[in-house]
C-alpha cells in the first residue's frame, strides 16, 4: 500500500475494474488469496504453514464434517471441533474465542482467512464465530486471530 488513504493506493490484491484501490503502479492482478510473504502464519512460522482459505473454514464449518461444542480448555473458553470424518473422528482442534473484542465478550471468536473479498479489495474474508458462525469482511488491518494450518 502507498496511499495516504485507507481505500486508495494499493499495490497488490486488486480485481480488474477496481481502479478506485489502486495505486496506479503495474496492473491490477486479479490474486484473491495472500502470497506467502503477506501471509501471517507463513510469515511468523515459515515453512509450509499457511493461513486457513475461506474454503477450508467453511469444510470445517460443515455439521457434516465436524461437531461443534462450546466448552472451556485451561480455563479458555472457545470451541471444541471434532472431525466426524471415517478414519479421523479422534482428531480435534479447540478455537478460543479471541479476537479484536475477546476481552470485553469471551463468547465470540473472530479469525482471519487468507481469501480476500473481491468486491471490497481493502478487506479480508474472516469468520465470526459466535452461537452460528458468520462469513464476513474488513478491513485488513484488524487484529484478529490466525490459526495456522499445513497443507
Amino acid at each position: 500500500h502507498d496511499g495516504d488513504y485507507y481505500l486508495n493506493g494499493w499495490t497488490k490484491y486488486i480485481p480488474s475494474g477496481m481502479d478506485i484501490y489502486w495505486s496506479g503502479e503495474g496492473s491490477p492482478d486479479n490474486r484473491l488469496v495472500l502470497e506467502p510473504g503477506d501471509d501471517a502464519a507463513h510469515v511468523c512460522l515459515k515453512g509450509s504453514w499457511r493461513m486457513a482459505t475461506y474454503a477450508e473454514w467453511y469444510e470445517l464449518m460443515n455439521t457434516s464434517n465436524c461437531s461443534w461444542t462450546r466448552t472451556t480448555l485451561q480455563g479458555v473458553p472457545g470451541y471444541k471441533v471434532q472431525s466426524l470424518k471415517q478414519g479421523f473422528t479422534d482428531k480435534w482442534i479447540f478455537l478460543p474465542f479471541a479476537g479484536t473484542w475477546a476481552k470485553q465478550d469471551q463468547t465470540v471468536g473472530y479469525y482471519w482467512t487468507s481469501t480476500l473479498d473481491s468486491q471490497y479489495p481493502n478487506h479480508g474474508i474472516h469468520i465470526i464465530l459466535r452461537d452460528i458462525f458468520v462469513r464476513d469482511s474488513m478491513n485488513r488491518y484488524m487484529g484478529y486471530s490466525v490459526r495456522p494450518v499445513l497443507p
